[in-house]
């Protein structure tokens, strides 16, 4: 019925397959469970935390959760209802740029996952910021190397140009996609009816490594916090994890993005404009590609709720671009008083961007 392509892995649980169901690539027993969901209508009740782990043993232990990764991973109620193949050889031809997006971040998680190793061990471990530097430096290099092509590969406007827009592209989605990968995690709170309690932000690094305000003297190991000058030296520290909270991390955890969302986020945030030599013809280009990008999330959220409203969704989405960019301006900022006052993190590769 359809032409063998190479061996993949279903991305709802990970068994092997090689062919393109409802829009994904997913096994038969994935498509046949999404496919009997969509028909049969019924409501979904989350009975876990909604981060519940799936692989091909486990896959039926959490109704809800492998429905979410179904969506997550661009599988199509539409494509269901409207009684096309179940079976598909290529992207859906609707969504231009999730296909892609989606392999070049398979790419990027498996380059992360070779060179820092498996992250599934569950235990709670910080870092000092000698490694949240490292691991920063390592994983731009990556970035640039396994995701970052994608986009140029798309829209080809001159090497210089898209040096600028690679530059401009590394901090906003760094703080965008760790944040993405944490959502959700905080010290002391929890999730619950899609709100979060009190707690302190913590954040996942992609070595499976945490950091938050409450473990600063793990941050920062060789700084004593006990003396004056300790104590404003932390102090400061809080206070920018507190900004992040309230710019990023906070908007995140309330709007819970999905995979698809967040990829296509990534695509507004590498075509900016009005960056600082840009040339009009970039700045044309950018803006072009940007509405193309606006109309598949448009098609995508549709996708998810055929027959409702989605347009808040998508007003909620965007509202996240001018949350990242806060942030951004904030490490710029945050970098400036750091390196005026050397202390410890002044190295940090996300500065030295940022300083550009």
């Amino acid at each position: 019925m359809t032409k063998k392509g190479t061996i993949k892995s279903c991305h709802v649980c990970g068994d092997t397959t090689h062919i393109i169901r409802f829009g994904a690539v997913s096994c038969r027993a994935c498509a046949e469970f999404f496919r009997r969901e969509v028909i049969s209508k019924s409501k979904i009740f989350y009975k876990c935390s909604r981060q519940c782990q799936l692989n091909k043993k486990i896959r039926k232990t959490c109704r809800s959760c492998r429905y979410q990764k179904c969506l997550q991973v661009g599988m199509l109620a539409t494509v269901v209802c409207s009684r096309k193949p179940v079976i598909q050889t290529d992207w859906s031809p609707s969504f231009n740029f999730l296909g892609g997006l989606r392999e070049s971040y398979e790419k990027l998680e498996s380059a992360r996952e070779k060179t820092f190793g498996s992250k599934s061990s569950g235990i709670a471990v910080y870092c000092s910021y000698k490694e949240f530097d490292n691991t920063f430096a390592i994983d731009i290099k990556l970035i640039s190397n396994f995701f970052l092509p994608y986009f140029r590969e798309r829209r080809r406007i001159g090497a210089d140009q898209e040096n600028i827009l690679a530059e401009n592209f590394i901090v906003p989605f760094i703080l965008m996609e760790y944040t993405f990968r944490s959502m959700g995690e905080r010290n002391g709170g929890t999730i619950e009816n899609d709100k979060f309690t009190t707690g302190t932000p913590s954040y996942i690094l992609p070595n499976g490594k945490r950091f938050d305000s409450l473990h600063l003297d793990e941050l920062y190991p060789d700084r004593e916090s006990k003396d004056e000058a300790g104590q404003r030296y932390q102090k400061m520290h809080e206070q920018y994890w507190n900004s992040s909270d309230r710019m990023l991390k906070g908007p995140l955890d309330r709007v819970q993005l999905d995979l698809s969302e967040m990829l296509l986020l990534s695509a507004l945030i590498y075509w900016d404009f009005g960056i600082t030599n840009q040339s009009e013809e970039c700045i044309e280009t950018c803006q072009q590609m940007r509405k193309i990008v606006i109309e598949e999330l448009a098609d995508y959220e549709k996708s998810k709720l055929p027959h409702g409203d989605h347009s808040f969704r998508i007003m909620e989405i965007v509202g996240i671009l001018q949350c990242i960019h806060k942030a951004s301006y904030v490490i710029k900022e945050c970098g400036l008083v750091v390196k005026i006052y050397g202390l410890n993190g002044k190295d940090c590769p996300l500065y030295e961007i940022s300083d550009g």
